[in-house]
């Protein structure tokens, strides 16, 4: 089943206050550096019920990785990034900052905003596989999608970068994917622009048709 992930791409009280009035408790809700470096206190006074997904990419030496994942439990989230390029050392050291805990690792293998290295990626995924990471961000392209899913069929895949088919307001991802594929392909889908550049409830009423 396709999980939802609403991104908080603001730090714009107002407009966060209107997205947690409007996202449903089924909707996990996707922070990224900006606003948890900003005001994280806000995450936990308006959005109480939704899970949480810290998107920071996380990149250091695997100690102070370690230390850092341990320092996040606090917020509870159900998952945290870290940036795949950071070696063998530093996805375990990332993963031992959750032991005991339900909390997992998202390793990104190739920033949306980045062209596509489909080597590179598959590369950056068998070390994710060996530390025993479950989720790996993919960029929006439904080629690297699927050759990933045909090898890597035990990953979790979440992608963000996904629109409407109808949705043509440029931004900084380098490609983007309709969320009408993004369902077909089975994957967990992340969406904000759309949200703050649109009405965010009928946003969401169109997302929920979409699923069904």
């Amino acid at each position: 089943m396709t999980t939802i992930y609403i991104a908080l791409d603001t730090t714009n009280i107002e407009k966060l206050t209107t997205l947690a009035n409007v996202i449903p408790r089924n909707f996990h809700i996707k922070v990224g550096l900006e606003l948890f470096i900003a005001n994280p206190a806000v995450i936990g006074k308006l959005f109480t019920v939704n899970p949480l997904f810290l998107d920071l990419k996380l990149h250091d030496i695997p100690t102070t990785i370690e230390k850092t994942v341990t320092n996040l439990r606090k917020y509870l989230p159900k998952i945290v990034t870290v940036h795949s390029s950071g070696g063998h050392g530093m996805l375990k050291a990332a993963q031992h900052g959750f032991a005991g805990t339900s909390s997992s690792i998202a390793g990104v293998v190739n920033l949306s905003s980045m062209p596509i290295d489909k080597g590179k990626i598959h590369n950056r995924i068998s070390r994710l596989i060996k530390a025993g990471i479950p989720y790996v961000i993919l960029p929006p392209v439904k080629s690297v999608i699927v050759g990933v899913q045909e090898v890597y069929p035990e990953l979790k895949i979440i992608t963000p970068g996904i629109r409407p088919s109808w949705y043509v307001k440029e931004d900084d991802h380098v490609n983007v994917l309709s969320l009408e594929e993004a369902y077909k392909l089975n994957i967990d889908v992340v969406m904000g622009r759309p949200l703050l550049s649109l009405d965010p409830e009928t946003m969401i009423r169109y997302i929920q048709e979409q699923k069904v």
